[in-house]
């Protein structure tokens, strides 16, 4: 969010002192920018190719060369040229995600791009692209997706035993890991999903969407009276949130 806002910011005060063509340029990428934070982290780091931009058109021209700016020169195209070799990275990761994705659906077996995407430098948020995948997977278990019901088994197997190797060293991330333990969830993993459930509250216990979570989890473990324990705790910390007291009257 600090590197969005201070994108935003300089290319604000280089609209400033731009006219005509050139401020519509420069208003075409902080366009750019805008929809690429609606999308982010799935696509690819588009604010390295805006301080591409920066890097080759800030200054002066680029082919003017002199004893005196050729050595920021060269810096400033090997830092572009460093960011681009970093963005064509994460632009091939992004592939091998999407065609794991294919090969689950199309042969069932993803283990060799799955094994090459895990052994790429990761360039990459790669929990993030795990969210994007999960969203993209959760469709056969939605009324809207009930036409892909054969999915639920291929993508909710991909999902358990391969997201707890891409979470391993980001279990600092309370997203990831309630996505995985709805994921365990689905799997009728009841024991392990109450595991990742607790591991978010360890680091914080007022995450409201955990303790609703394991109330659901209990709920199928037939504990009704730790189920009504933990919407107790979720009334507590947001007396508003959805639904609450109409699930807790379930329990009276």
């Amino acid at each position: 969010i600090l590197g969005f806002i201070a994108l935003c910011y300089f290319m604000g005060k280089e609209l400033l002192n731009k006219k005509g063509l050139e401020k519509s340029g420069w208003l075409g990428i902080l366009f750019y920018l805008g929809l690429y934070s609606a999308v982010q982290p799935f696509y690819v780091d588009s604010s390295l190719l805006i301080l591409f931009i920066f890097l080759i058109m800030g200054g002066e021209e680029l082919i003017k060369f002199s004893s005196q700016n050729i050595y920021w020169k060269v810096v400033k195209v090997s830092l572009a040229v460093g960011f681009l070799i970093t963005a064509y990275y994460q632009y091939n990761l992004m592939t091998l995600a999407n065609k794991t994705r294919h090969d689950i659906v199309g042969k069932g077996s993803y283990r060799k791009t799955w094994n090459l995407f895990m052994d790429t430098p990761s360039f990459l948020d790669k929990p993030g692209v795990f969210l994007e995948i999960s969203n993209q997977m959760r469709l056969p278990f939605t009324p809207a997706g009930a036409r892909f019901k054969s999915l639920q088994r291929p993508f909710s197997s991909f999902m358990v035993n391969e997201y707890s190797e891409v979470i391993k060293e980001w279990e600092h991330r309370p997203r990831s890991l309630e996505n995985y333990s709805m994921w365990l969830l689905r799997r009728k993993k009841l024991d392990d999903a109450l595991i990742y459930l607790d591991k978010i509250l360890v680091r914080s216990d007022q995450v409201t969407k955990a303790y609703y979570n394991k109330a659901h989890v209990y709920i199928l473990k037939k504990n009704y009276p730790m189920a009504k324990k933990q919407l107790l705790k979720v009334k507590e910390l947001n007396p508003n949130f959805k639904n609450i007291d109409k699930t807790l009257s379930r329990f009276k």
